[in-house]
Parts: structure tokens; C-alpha cells; sequence
């Protein structure tokens, strides 16, 4: 589906096929010379087809189109290698980029998950998924990297980037500030809170670096937010407010798991609450149970570094505890 925002910008939907999420937004911004397309959409033959029939429909010719993506993820990079030509620019950051030329998600997923205490029965499930979507993650693409402040002019339009890492490493947006307009990517959605994955490591904060995102986005001056899943929306610090919300309640409920004893983040990823439609942690896929999991362990680290609990290393295994459990650390 298209949909015009502004003179010049259109919103396109390219479904996800079998996830909540619905669909990607992409955005193309049309200006007399070049064109600019933000995020584009899963490396799926229904994405393809979704985006190749909104560029005929809108008469958009890709060789004088280039392309800007927030961030990494796969619904929102995966179509560049099928719809690039030899003039695009591709616009991206530097953290994820080289990540992307290294692609060591296999061997980084399944370190993870040793030192998180997952069920061996488990190991070669996601062994098996991440070899079979490997090549997904293969990009020899010329990048060009922008940083903050870095502009990018289209048309009547003239975007400033803004570095949000937290949803990811090298997360970045594109704010107008003369039409107030901020294309959000995933660091703000309208009713979704954001996930804030850990990206395989116990070493990065990312709930703090998004934690100091939104405060550097609350101060900017936004009329419209146009973010990379679902609706358009406005009053965007009030949506700040709320996530900001939430996660106090996350780290609450974490604490209160911790005390009960030390445990893997496994063990507390499973007794907290997650939005789903199942029943019980043993009824999560082991793909969802995943991304609980890095979720976890962000606040985990989070409250690691502000003292609020502490972190122990046995056999290889990451356990975390409360100081008042008289634990000591081995």
C-alpha cells in the first residue's frame, strides 16, 4: 500500500509474511534529480514484489535512486542487494557495517547462548536457522557512511542524521527541521515498545545508550514521527514518556526475580511477563525465546553497571545475583 505524507514523500507498507509486525515501512522521498528510499524490506519474494510494484506505480527509476537504511536488521536492509544499481548510493553507518562485513552472527548467537544457560536441546535448532539465513547476512555492498550531523538534501527536503544507537549498534535517523519531520526507524514505534537486544554480548549497555537516545530526540522540535513498523504519529514526547515507562517497570521486575537467587538470564528471561499469545515459556519458538533472552540481558547489564546486582562467571556460564543474597563472586 502507498501512502503520500507530504508533497513528495510517500509511505510504502512491504508486508512481513507470518510476524505481528505486519509490514515494514519504506519511505521514498522524490526530488527532481535523485530520489531517496529509506529502508526497504525483508529479502522475501512477497517484499520484493510489495516494493517493485510500488516503484513502477510511483515511476521511480532506481538508477538515480539512492538508498538510506536506519539500521541493520534484516526487515529493513534485506532487499538492498535485489533492488541497488551501479549509481545508488547506499547510506549507512559505520558499527554495523563492518559487523556486517565480519558476519560472525553464528558463532556469536551460539557463544551467547552457552554463557546465557540454554537447554542444550535448543543449541542446534538455532544452529540450524542462523546457517540456513547465513548468506542473508552477506553483504558486498560499497557503503557510504554517515555520522551525526551529516546532511542529505532531496529535493525541498534537507536531512540531518541523528546517531540513536540502543535498538541497535549503529541505529540512525533522518530529521527535517525545517518541515519538523523525523524518520524514526525502529528507535521510536507509536504502540510497540522498541527491543532492546544485547546483540550477542555481555559487554554493551544498549538500554543505556537508548535510555540517552531519546532524551537527545526529546529535545528536538518534531511535528510528525514516521517510524520504520505501523502508524504515523505526533506528540512524540509523550510516546517518550512511555517507553521510558515501561522499561522502569522491566528493570523493576527484574530485580524481583534476581532476588529469588542466582540464576542464568535464561532462567530470569523465563519468569518474566512478555506480550505474547502463548501460554508459557515452554511454548515460545526457541527463535522468540532468543530475542527474549538479548532482551534480558540489556537490563541485566544495565543494572550490572549502576550496581543493583551483580554478575558471577561459572564454567563458562553467566549468573547473576542481588548483593543482598550474600553471593560471592567466582
Amino acid at each position: 500500500m502507498i501512502e503520500q505524507i507530504l508533497p513528495e514523500i510517500y509511505k510504502l507498507e512491504i508486508p512481513i509474511p507470518n510476524d505481528p509486525l505486519k509490514a515494514t515501512n519504506s519511505y521514498l522521498v522524490k526530488g527532481p534529480e535523485r530520489n531517496l528510499l529509506i529502508d526497504t524490506g525483508f529479502t522475501r519474494r512477497e517484499c520484493l514484489n510489495s516494493m517493485n510494484e510500488a516503484l513502477t506505480e510511483l515511476r521511480v527509476d532506481m538508477t538515480k535512486t539512492d538508498i538510506f537504511i536506519t539500521h541493520f536488521h534484516s526487515d529493513h536492509i534485506g532487499l538492498v542487494p535485489q533492488i541497488v544499481t551501479e549509481t545508488t548510493e547506499i547510506y549507512f553507518n559505520r558499527p554495523e557495517s563492518d559487523w556486517l562485513k565480519k558476519c560472525t552472527q553464528v558463532d556469536d548467537s551460539l557463544a551467547f547462548m552457552l554463557s546465557s544457560g540454554w537447554p542444550d536441546k535448543d543449541m542446534a535448532a538455532v544452529h540450524s536457522f542462523y546457517r540456513s539465513r547465513e548468506n542473508n547476512f552477506r553483504f558486498d555492498l560499497n557503503f557510504r557512511i554517515l555520522s551525526e550531523k551529516d546532511k542529505l538534501k532531496v529535493g525541498d527536503y534537507s536531512f540531518e542524521c541523528i546517531e540513536t544507537p540502543g535498538h541497535s549498534k549503529g541505529h540512525i535517523c533522518l530529521y527535517e527541521p525545517v518541515k519538523k519531520l523525523f524518520f524514526a526507524g525502529d528507535h521510536l514505534l507509536k504502540k510497540i515498545t522498541p527491543g532492546i537486544m544485547a546483540m550477542w554480548s555481555y559487554e554493551w549497555d544498549p538500554l543505556e545508550e537508548y535510555l540517552t537516545s531519546l532524551d537527545k530526540v526529546g529535545v528536538l522540535d518534531i511535528d510528525l514521527v514516521l517510524p520504520g513498523h505501523a502508524a504515523i504519529f505526533e506528540n512524540y514526547r509523550e510516546r517518550i514518556a512511555e517507553i521510558k515507562s515501561h522499561h522502569d517497570r522491566r528493570l523493576n521486575e527484574v530485580i524481583a526475580v534476581v532476588s529469588q537467587g542466582k540464576q542464568t538470564a535464561y532462567q530470569i528471561g523465563s519468569k518474566l511477563t512478555w506480550d505474547v499469545s502463548y501460554d508459557s515459556w515452554n511454548d515460545f519458538p526457541v527463535m522468540l525465546r532468543l530475542l527474549a533472552v538479548n532482551e534480558t540481558v540489556s537490563h541485566l547489564r544495565y543494572l550490572e553497571n549502576r550496581k543493583q546486582l551483580r554478575k558471577s562467571i561459572v564454567k563458562g556460564c553467566v549468573f547473576y545475583s542481588s548483593f543482598n543474597n550474600n553471593l560471592t563472586n567466582k
